[in-house]
């Protein structure tokens, strides 16, 4: 069409850390949005029933987010994925 301009999409890996909700459910947590927006008041975290439920969520998420906030959301894309993760454990002396 005349006028229209071609877009070029990018396919890029992201890290998500997902996990079984103690009532049911999933989450996914993107970390680096995660950690990121929460500066900002903000969290990119999304539920879903199953797993798949969950993950298609952080995409449409992600997603949104990188269209409301174009090049400063691009940019932080490429540091969305991490190469080493680790979860694990910490004690804590809970008042």
């Amino acid at each position: 069409m005349a006028g229209q301009r071609d877009c070029v999409v990018e396919q890029q890996r992201v890290t998500v850390v997902l996990f079984a909700d103690a009532d049911g459910g999933y989450t996914a947590v993107i970390p680096y949005f995660s950690c990121h927006l929460l500066s900002r008041g903000r969290c990119l975290t999304a539920q879903g029933e199953t797993r798949a439920e969950a993950l298609a969520e952080s995409r449409a998420r992600l997603a949104a987010y990188l269209r409301e906030t174009g090049a400063e959301g691009r940019y932080h894309l490429e540091y969305a994925r991490l190469d080493e993760v680790e979860i694990t454990e910490i004690e804590i002396d809970a008042p």
